[in-house]
């Protein structure tokens, strides 16, 4: 029984032990000596990778740790847990592998491929003025690989040709051809831009239609529009009359009557065509005429004169008298040859009496009535009323009677007298 239990005893003590020393803290202890990296730098490309390579040594000959692998710029380069860096983009990224708490570290530098050539497409278009055409660029690498992601830069040879915007967008300004361009990196590639006018699809004259005296005339004018009905400027115009012994037209539009009947009038604008009807009727019948005298003014600064409207009414709706002209200076010898066919004489302080025929005793003979409106009458300029001198008015108190002041002009005008 005793010796059962010294056994005991002793068999316990021994389990003690053991536990005892299981249960006894390890110490970490790092036998790795040093950790290099191979490559200990390199430079690689975009999408491009490297394989590094950590070599650990230990200082008691043992297997070394494993090695962990660590990007400090995984958006530069990233590498895996076996240390093979890929490059994302430009830039400098440090690798760095770890084991056994030794360290090491490599730069990897990533750039971009080079650019080495530009291709534009499509290589040549056509617009019209105000049209617009897309341009695209491709870069490529020395090995014909796309590149993807390079700055554009787009330019045109001719900006009052064509534009182009930032993103290779092409207007056409104006006729004429242009050679835009797209650079990228130092290389570059063109494409030919040829630019025209839209064609006409439609003349159209306007007023369609006339009627004018002989010897009057009327102003046409002609509008061009594309197909989409757009208005076209500065395009050029024929003008025609298939009558032009009836009515003439000058390269303005410009209607003149002829003689009596109807011409069609043809506006043409690169082959399309608009036409109105003038109708010439006679210039006889009046049953008034009205010799206006103004100074200083010839025919081409009244006819034709937007300033003058009413004027110029009157002479497109009755008739335009074109033989008249200045033949004298100052304005007196001109008066006489507008009423008596002489100038008589051309002196302003002339006082005399003019008995040869004159425009009032044709009239009376021709048993019309007539009457002179004068500004500041009774005080006036004789030189500028030449009925004054006629004997017909001085030694005719009745026909005398005939000069009044302007301002009679309305009252007479509004009662038809």
């Amino acid at each position: 029984m005793l010796r059962l239990g010294i056994i005991v005893i002793v068999g316990l003590c021994l389990a003690l032990v053991a536990s005892c020393e299981l249960l006894k803290p390890i110490q970490p202890v790092s036998d790795v000596a040093s950790i290099t990296i191979t490559p200990s730098s390199d430079s690689l490309l975009v999408g491009d990778s490297v394989q590094l390579t950590a070599t650990v040594v230990m200082s008691n000959g043992q297997s070394p740790p494993s090695v962990s692998w660590l990007s400090a710029s995984s958006a530069v380069a990233s590498v895996s847990g076996l240390g093979l860096v890929r490059g994302i983009s430009p830039g400098v990224a440090t690798i760095t592998a770890t084991s056994g708490g030794k360290s090491a570290s490599a730069p990897i530098t990533v750039s971009l491929v080079t650019v080495a050539s530009v291709t534009v497409s499509p290589a040549s278009a056509a617009i019209r003025v105000a049209g617009k055409v897309r341009l695209a660029a491709t870069v490529r690498d020395g090995a014909g690989n796309v590149l993807s992601g390079r700055a554009i830069a787009w330019s045109s040879n001719a900006q009052g040709v064509a534009t182009v915007s930032a993103s290779g967008l092409v207007t056409g300004v104006a006729p004429g051809s242009a050679t835009i361009t797209a650079t990228s990196e130092g290389k570059s590639g063109t494409a030919s831009v040829g630019v025209s006018l839209a064609p006409v699809a439609t003349v159209t004259v306007s007023p369609t239609s006339a009627a004018i005296r002989v010897a009057g005339t009327a102003q046409l004018a002609a509008t061009t529009k594309d197909s989409m009905g757009n208005v076209l400027t500065g395009r050029a115009i024929a003008w025609s009359s298939n009558a032009p012994g009836l009515v003439t037209v000058d390269q303005n539009g410009r209607v003149t009557g002829v003689a009596l009947g109807q011409a069609t009038i043809t506006a043409t604008s690169e082959g399309k065509s608009g036409t109105a009807v003038v109708t010439v009727s006679g210039s006889g019948g009046f049953g008034h005429v009205i010799i206006v005298a103004e100074e200083n003014h010839d025919y081409s600064q009244v006819i034709g004169n937007s300033a003058m409207p009413y004027l110029n009414g009157l002479s497109n709706q009755y008739g335009l008298a074109t033989g008249y002209y200045a033949n004298a200076h100052p304005s007196m010898g001109n008066y006489f040859e507008l009423t008596t066919g002489d100038t008589i004489i051309n002196d302003d302080n002339f006082t005399g009496t003019v008995s040869q025929d004159n425009i009032v005793r044709e009239l009376v003979a021709a048993g019309k009535s007539w009457k002179a409106y004068i500004e500041g009458y009774p005080n006036y300029d004789a030189n500028h009323v030449p009925v004054s001198y006629f004997s017909d008015v001085r030694n005719n108190p009745a026909q005398a009677a005939k000069m009044v002041p302007f301002t009679q002009f309305a009252t007479d005008l509004a009662n038809g007298t």
